[in-house]
Order: structure tokens, then C-alpha cells, then sequence
């Protein structure tokens, strides 16, 4: 039986796949770290909004403040930061493969940190998932992989998504005591706290009256769409399938890319990703269905 919470992940990856189109708009107007405060500011105040709708209360006990204030700045802040300046010294190409692993990583800390029970079927999907996006990013000739040179850059993007990794790992915890709504308002709110400095840093990086209505419509939906319903889809996926089967969802980001650019840029489609999207698309299948 399909579980709704798998739909939740596919959404929110879709929601993050449209804000690496969408997100350029904003990020062309306005520095990073700035544009980051911004973005989870609004994604917080919404998500507080929808919560005190929802509960009412916002109490957590002190030990869970701390521990949610570093899963956003493991998840979030260290992530981004790490993402940024990994992406300026290394190549797209070996970003995404380096990326791509994200599902293996997850399983990996689960397993060594976490205690998280890894069965067959979770092997096989991660396989599958990742072999889909190396045919994807390789054109069908992996072994060109052999010839790739890594440098300090790929660590540093290894480095982030570690960082992601533990913080996907690190929700299962809260999310059995507190609602994925609760969470997410303190996670915010803690991010665009310590990005709050930024603001005066980067002050002199952009002219406010300058800004186009486009980018302020662009940052409206990364804060609103990106952030706010991404993370709550996929942390109502993680609290119901775990976060290793949830991991895996994040390689439909360059599959739904390829698919937009299709509709919207009217690019064709070559066999290679055809074939690299049912590989994908075959790997989430594998985790949809409980029955072992």
C-alpha cells in the first residue's frame, strides 16, 4: 500500500527542485548569508503562524532548545555555508556526483551513530538511486568517473553533506515528541538567529530600493515553498518512514530538474535520462511498499 507520506517527500523535493530555477532570481540581487537570514525568517513566522493555529503551545524542554539549535545549524547554517564555498573552489559536475551520495551517507550515520536498522531492500534502493544519477551525470559513461580529480573543494562539499546528513538523522529524535510543525518554527527562527549578523555585514553588498519585484516574488517562494512546506513535507516523511527511505527522495531533485527544463525550456530528453529516471524512480518504488 502507498503511504501518503511518500507523496509528501515527492512534493517537497519538487518544491526544492523549482527553487534552484526559481532562487536564482533573488540570489542574483542579494548576498547569500542575507538572502538565508531572510528566507528562514519568513519560513519561521509562517511556520510559527500555522502551529499556534494547529496547537496552541510551543513549550519543549530546555535539553531539546539546545539540541534543535544544533540541527539548525548542522542541517541549515554549516550546510549552507559549506555548500557555498565548496561549490567556488570544485566543478558542477563533481558537486552532484559528490551530492548524489546523500542516501548513502544517511544510511551510513544511521547505522554507525544513530543504531538505525538498515534492511536489504534499503541497500538496493540506495544502489539504484545512486546509480541513476551517476548514468544521469555522466552521460551513460561511468567510467569516465575514473578520470575525475577531486580536490579540497569536494571535501568541503562532502563536508555539507554530512552536515545534511546528520540533521536528517537527528529529526527522528524530536520528531517522537514533538510535532513536525513545533520543530520546524524553532528550526527556523534559530537559523535566521544566527544568520542575523549578516545583515549588517552584507549591508553594503546590495542597494534595498534597487531590488525587483521578480527577485522579491523569488525569495517570497523560497521562503514560503522552498522552506516552510519542503521541510515540513519532508519532516512528516521522516517521522513516518525514517530517514534513510526518506534520504533516497533527494535524488528526484536533478530527475525533477530535467523534467522542468523539458516542460518549461522546452530541452530535449535523452535516452540516458530516461533510463536514469526509471533507475531513480524504480529505487523510491522499492521504498514505497512496507511489506518485507
Amino acid at each position: 500500500m502507498i503511504e501518503k507520506e511518500n507523496f509528501y517527500l515527492l512534493l517537497a523535493t519538487f518544491f526544492w527542485a523549482l527553487g534552484l530555477i526559481v532562487g536564482k532570481f533573488c540570489s542574483a540581487e542579494m548576498p547569500p548569508m542575507t538572502l538565508t537570514c531572510i528566507r528562514y525568517l519568513l519560513a519561521g513566522i509562517g511556520m510559527g503562524i500555522i502551529h499556534f493555529i494547529k496547537e496552541r503551545d510551543f513549550i519543549i524542554e530546555k535539553n531539546d532548545i539546545c539540541y534543535i539549535f544544533c540541527l539548525s545549524f548542522l542541517g541549515i547554517v554549516l550546510n549552507g555555508v559549506l555548500f557555498f564555498k565548496g561549490i567556488a573552489l570544485t566543478s558542477p559536475i563533481n558537486t552532484s556526483i559528490i551530492s548524489s551520495t546523500t542516501p548513502a551517507i544517511v544510511c551510513i550515520i544511521g547505522v554507525l551513530f544513530f543504531k538505525e536498522k538498515i534492511k536489504l531492500k534499503n541497500v538496493i534502493s540506495i544502489l539504484f538511486s545512486v546509480l541513476g544519477i551517476l548514468l544521469l551525470l555522466t552521460n551513460g559513461k561511468i567510467s569516465s568517473l575514473l578520470s575525475i580529480e577531486f580536490n579540497k573543494g569536494d571535501l568541503i562539499i562532502l563536508g555539507a553533506i554530512i552536515s545534511n546528513g546528520l540533521y536528517i538523522i537527528g529529526s527522528k529524535k524530536v520528531l517522537k515528541k514533538y510535532s513536525p510543525t513545533k520543530i520546524l518554527t524553532y528550526l527556523f527562527l534559530f537559523t535566521s538567529l544566527i544568520l542575523f549578523p549578516s545583515l549588517y555585514f552584507e549591508k553594503d553588498l546590495y542597494i534595498i530600493s534597487n531590488i525587483s519585484l521578480k527577485a522579491i516574488l523569488s525569495l517570497g517562494y523560497m521562503g514560503i515553498f522552498s522552506s516552510l512546506f519542503a521541510f515540513l513535507l519532508q519532516q512528516q516523511g521522516i517521522k513516518k518512514i525514517g530517514p534513510v527511505k526518506a534520504s533516497i527522495y533527494t535524488n528526484l531533485i536533478p530527475i525533477y530538474s530535467i523534467i522542468l527544463s523539458a516542460l518549461i525550456l522546452k530541452e530535449h530528453v535523452s535516452f540516458i535520462q530516461i533510463v536514469s529516471m526509471i533507475l531513480v524512480l524504480l529505487a523510491i518504488s522499492i521504498n514505497t511498499f512496507n511489506k518485507d
